[in-house]
């Protein structure tokens, strides 16, 4: 076992007995003095108070990129909910996927028709991107990326030969060689850490499986996790995953199902074990539809998924004992006539904003999030052709620029 997952392993295993007094660990990572909400045994939320905090300066940037080869970056009115273009940058290749690192004003992207691995400076003011350099993405088809542990690395989810690499990442952005690529099944669509960063996990669309690591963040390494994955029904068709803000539950959704799948994470031994699973789709819709993308929001509260298809945002609440969904609203995606396919979807860190990319449409359609959880259209507020991705950043007021 690499030294730094030990010593990860041995604080996690505390944390693990304390979890056991409760189902899904609500007090984990609480003190007596700052207990969750959420009731006895049940799933914390995160006080609202904390959201006031995180708007509090910088600007909140979006940035969208898909099937016409270019890295638009927006400003957002937090008011309206207005998209204010500041540069559409033309890049090599096909971007269809980004992760941002906000603290450094660094982007990078998957270049998914030369298997690349594409890193970038931005200037927050112009929205301008400097090219810093390229490296392989060790497998075809690279389709997701996503910064871990403080930004030293790059995970990459390869679809096409269901592989997931390693890229470290410098100071400056600079990427360098994949130190470690894994196997983990058929169609890797996605390739993400837990909160802790310990653990790295891969929604497998053509294994119907989660592959399940231990993640060795001083050398890069992937381990298989005792129990390598966890399974769904055939033809799920797991796709992508994101972790409740108290990191005690994960939710999944499932392309090939149009579902989302509720998951216990223990942290003491990186394993997720299904709890429940929810249709997307409002009964009695028969048309066709794939699921897309997930978010949990901010207070841990609400859910969304997107569908492909029915056009639409589907909304849950979140049962706070047990970590179970249930159905809130069911919200489409874009104006007018479609198909408008909404592959991407993003919330502001605030969680009060919501903005759809509807890559049939090219639509990029804001919504404000109530209290209540349900997105509230605000009209389309750009256009972008074949969008296949949409982020909202917030960057700090004043940044020290990123070593050379």
């Amino acid at each position: 076992m690499p030294r730094n997952h030990a010593l990860a392993r041995n604080r996690l295993d505390v944390l693990g007995a304390l979890c056991a007094i409760s189902l899904l660990g609500a007090a984990c990572g609480s003190t007596a003095g700052n207990q969750p909400a959420g009731g006895p045994g049940g799933i914390a939320s995160a006080p609202d108070a904390t959201l006031a905090t995180t708007a509090a300066g910088g600007s909140l940037l979006a940035f969208v990129s898909g099937k016409e080869g270019k890295i638009r970056v927006y400003s957002v009115d937090e008011r309206s909910g207005g998209l204010a273009l500041l540069q559409a940058n033309a890049t090599e290749g096909l971007p269809s996927f980004l992760a941002v690192d906000p603290a450094r004003a660094l982007l990078f992207a998957v270049d998914e028709d030369n298997a690349l691995i594409r890193s970038f400076e931005l200037d927050a003011e112009s929205g301008v991107l400097t090219a810093i350099n390229a490296v392989s993405a060790q497998g075809d088809g690279p389709a997701h990326l996503s910064l871990a542990t403080a930004g030293d690395w790059l995970l990459v989810a390869n679809y096409e030969d269901g592989s997931v690499s390693v890229i470290p990442v410098a100071r400056n952005g600079a990427l360098g060689n994949a130190t470690d690529t894994e196997s983990p099944g058929a169609k890797a669509h996605m390739a993400i850490t837990d909160r802790s960063g310990a653990y790295a996990f891969v929604p497998c669309l053509g294994a119907d499986l989660i592959a399940q690591y231990a993640f060795d963040s001083i050398q890069g390494l992937l381990e298989p996790n005792a129990v390598p994955s966890a399974g769904l029904p055939a033809n799920s068709g797991p796709r992508h995953l994101a972790f409740h803000p108290q990191g005690a539950v994960a939710f999944g959704i499932n392309e090939t199902a149009s579902t989302i799948t509720s998951f216990r994470f223990d942290r003491a031994s990186g394993r997720l074990t299904p709890i429940a699973t929810a249709s997307t789709l409002p009964e009695g819709y028969s048309g066709r539809n794939t699921g897309a993308e997930i978010a949990v929001h901010p207070t841990g509260r609400f859910v969304y998924g997107s569908n492909r298809g029915r056009d639409s945002i589907a909304v849950f609440s979140v049962d706070a004992s047990s970590g179970k969904l249930s159905p809130l609203a069911d919200v489409p995606s874009g104006h007018g006539g479609g198909p408008h396919n909404p592959r991407s979807f993003a919330l502001s860190p605030d969680g009060h904003l919501l903005y759809a990319a509807n890559q049939g449409s090219g639509q990029l359609v804001a919504f404000r999030i109530g209290a209540d959880g349900k997105p509230a259209p605000l009209g389309v507020k750009a256009q972008a052709p074949g969008a296949t991705y949409v982020g909202l950043f917030r960057f700090p007021a004043h940044r020290e620029p990123a070593p050379r």
